[in-house]
Order: structure tokens, then C-alpha cells, then sequence
């Protein structure tokens, strides 16, 4: 019996151990599901406007910066960004390597066609009130400048928008980019998560 009480403690001991140690992590691969009451009509970071648009799109179409999980601005894209003295000039730094889910590689490129994007009422009306005195520019392929037209230094907290491919939609049109939108698999992203189906 003494025997017994003694192996049945050594097992608690160790499990109690083991439970205070472990680290959960997360591994490649499976499924990843999520139910949200409200329509899902696109992903797309252009045209989403519900709550699970909006959280849908930035599965696929991470900003330069991001939430965490208590709220803070955290980097995502982007590994730096800083201003100028005047406060009108903000620097973003892209993180190195980033690629498209189609393998192309992504760039500062990239951010500023959004940007311009989204300053064109065609795409959205709201989007290009809010950035139509903002400009943005790629100073190379991980640089990318905005100018403001005033001083604005809860700027970083714009910056959460999601980035769409230049190489899939430059040249196209509103109504083709909103076709290209509506197919919801054909427009590649770079989060950490590809759309299957709607």
C-alpha cells in the first residue's frame, strides 16, 4: 500500500511538473475555423465593410502594422516606422523576403499602389476621403515614405490597411479589380492564411 501512495504521488508530482512547464506552440498546417454572424460577402481590404469582412481581410491582406492582443500597435509588415521632425513625413520599413502567395515578391511598391487605390472614389468613396491629402512613396523595394499635409502623430494607427498585389491589379479598372474581388481566390495575399471558398 505504502508502495502504491508512493508511485500514485511520484505521478502527480510529474504531471503537476509537467503541467506548470509546457509551452503551447503553434505547428504548419490544418484548419483554422471561425463563426461570425454577419455577411462575407468579399475579403477584400478595398471593399470590405462588415466586422467579418474586415476580420476575414486581414487573415489575407495583413497591414504594415496590427493589433495585439491588448490593443497595442505592433509591427506586422513592417519591422520600423518613424517621422520626420515636422511630424508630415512618416517612414515605414518593410520586413525583409515578404512574397505574395503566388511567389512574387512583395515591396514598398506594392504599398504605395495601394495607397493610390485607395485615394480613387471609384474603389471607395470613404477610403478616399480619408487618405486623399496623403501621399505615399516607394523609396526602394522595403521603403516606403508617406506625406501628410499636417502634422499627425496617431498616424501609425492608418497603417493597419490591408496591402493588395501591384503585379495582379495594375492597369486594371475599378469594375475589373472588383471582379477580380468577387472571385474572392484570385487576387493572392500575403497573411498567413489563403481563402479556399466562401
Amino acid at each position: 500500500v505504502i508502495m502504491l501512495v508512493l508511485i500514485s504521488e511520484g505521478l502527480v508530482q510529474i504531471l503537476w511538473y509537467n503541467s506548470q512547464t509546457a509551452v503551447t506552440v503553434a505547428i504548419s498546417g490544418g484548419t483554422y475555423a471561425e463563426g461570425v454572424v454577419d455577411r462575407l460577402t468579399t475579403i477584400s481590404p478595398l471593399y470590405a465593410s462588415t466586422d467579418a469582412e474586415k476580420a476575414a481581410s486581414q487573415l489575407v491582406y495583413p497591414g504594415l502594422l496590427a493589433y495585439d492582443e491588448t490593443g497595442n500597435l505592433r509591427a506586422d509588415l513592417a519591422t520600423t516606422w518613424s517621422h520626420d521632425g515636422t511630424g508630415k513625413i512618416w517612414t515605414v520599413k518593410l520586413r525583409p523576403n515578404l512574397t505574395w502567395s503566388d511567389g512574387k515578391p512583395m515591396t514598398a511598391s506594392d504599398v504605395a499602389y495601394t495607397v493610390k487605390l485607395m485615394k480613387n472614389k471609384d474603389i471607395s468613396q470613404v477610403l478616399a476621403n480619408n487618405w486623399s491629402t496623403i501621399t505615399a512613396e516607394a523609396k526602394s523595394t522595403d521603403e516606403v515614405e508617406f506625406k501628410l499635409e499636417n502634422a499627425y502623430m496617431s498616424f501609425p494607427t492608418a497603417l493597419t490597411f490591408g496591402i493588395v498585389p501591384e503585379h495582379i491589379l495594375n492597369n486594371k479598372t475599378p469594375v475589373e479589380i472588383s471582379s477580380l474581388f468577387a472571385s474572392n481566390t484570385a487576387v493572392p495575399g500575403t497573411g498567413p492564411f489563403k481563402l479556399k471558398n466562401v
